[in-house]
């Protein structure tokens, strides 16, 4: 039974890697990787059938736990007159 060898083999390997590892420490990502008092620029474009998008985005992680951005972004419709405009801002505290 070559099918319960394999999940055998992957459950002892998995508990394996669960005893041996050490303390993790969690992160979470506001989207654009900057470092303490620094600016991130970002950009996009997409393509999609009957449309077309691009946006910018500005992040800042400002000195200590607070980091802020603001974004805009623009979809042009195939044969519609009117564009979209969306408008975007975060906030992120990082928490001890």
């Amino acid at each position: 039974m070559p099918g319960k060898r394999l999940v055998t083999a992957l459950a002892l390997s998995l508990g394996a890697i669960a005893a041996a590892a050490q303390t993790a420490h969690g992160q979470a990502c506001i989207g654009t990787p900057i470092g303490s008092r620094q600016f991130g620029l970002g950009g996009s474009i997409g393509f999609t059938d009957g449309a077309t998008s691009y946006g910018v985005a500005l992040r800042a992680n400002l000195e200590g736990p607070l980091s802020v951005g603001v974004g805009y972004g623009l979809t042009d419709v195939d044969n519609v007159e009117e564009k979209v405009n969306n408008f975007q801002g975060s906030v992120a505290y990082e928490l001890p």
